[in-house]
């Protein structure tokens, strides 16, 4: 939990042009709470900043991963979400 709160402040400093600032916002109100609670909220921050151009290539990948390694989530989890970004 503690690492996904570092995460998250990390990226709560991140410029405008990194993140936008109400996906900064929506990921500040996940710190503190249980790992299995926010995951849902995570996925969603990271589908909107594809859909709406929200962030960065860079920070989805970084959001992407964090996702995938510290919070043990995985591809399927995606389900029909578009999770296809390159750089």
């Amino acid at each position: 939990m503690e690492n996904i709160d570092e995460f998250i402040s990390l990226m709560a400093q991140a410029s405008d042009r990194q993140l936008d600032k109400s996906i900064i916002d929506r990921l500040i109100k996940l710190k503190g709470r249980p790992l299995e609670e926010i995951k849902p909220e995570f996925l969603s921050c990271i589908d909107d900043c594809q859909m709406y151009s929200l962030a960065s290539g860079f920070a989805i990948i970084a959001m992407k991963t964090t996702y995938e390694v510290m919070m043990d989530g995985k591809k399927e989890d995606y389900g029909c979400r578009i999770m296809n970004t390159k750089i």
